[in-house]
């Protein structure tokens, strides 16, 4: 009895053990990518193992901070009219968002909508000015952010047939 109780209590340890060397690697790695001013796989580290380790403040400020460095870039983006990096930066943002990190997704898609809409728009302005190939290629960055984007899809089969009966009449 005596025996089986010893290892248990080594098991638990063992267990707490490499849990707790896990965290240690998890929270390096993402420093280092973080550090090199790669803040997305930072990111993806975090929502990796933050879920499972969200007792871990130190990990869990880390994360936190690495996000929000990252809307940070995206708000820059916006306001620089980088609408598609922009665009790709909030999905990224909403598609690795570690759960158990506090933060509202509405705004992050209220934002990435607001970039497709931007695109769309110059998107359309270039059509209308006669620039096709832009506007397809615009279209096209919609749907780099939003791949079942049904009004860009549309809007480049009609462009691409134009620039199609364009390019026959020539």
């Amino acid at each position: 009895m005596k025996k089986l109780i010893i290892l248990n209590l080594l098991f638990l340890f063992s267990c707490s053990f490499i849990k707790e060397v896990e965290i240690d690697s998890a929270i390096k790695r993402g420093k280092n990518y973080y550090h090199e001013g790669n803040y997305r796989e930072a990111l993806r580290t975090c929502y990796n193992y933050l879920d499972n380790y969200q007792e871990n403040k130190e990990f869990k400020n880390f994360c936190f901070s690495v996000f929000m460095n990252i809307k940070e870039e995206a708000e820059q983006l916006y306001r620089q009219e980088a609408y598609k990096k922009a665009g790709l930066t909030y999905k990224f943002l909403i598609e690795y968002k570690p759960k158990s990190l506090k933060i509202e997704i509405e705004e992050l898609q209220a934002m990435k909508t607001e970039c497709i809409k931007r695109l769309s728009a110059r998107a359309l302005s270039n059509y209308r000015k006669g620039n096709i190939k832009d506007a397809i290629s615009m279209w096209n960055d919609v749907l780099d952010i939003d791949p079942m984007n049904s009004e860009a899809k549309k809007s480049i089969s009609t462009a691409s047939t134009q620039l199609k009966n364009i390019n026959e009449m020539q």
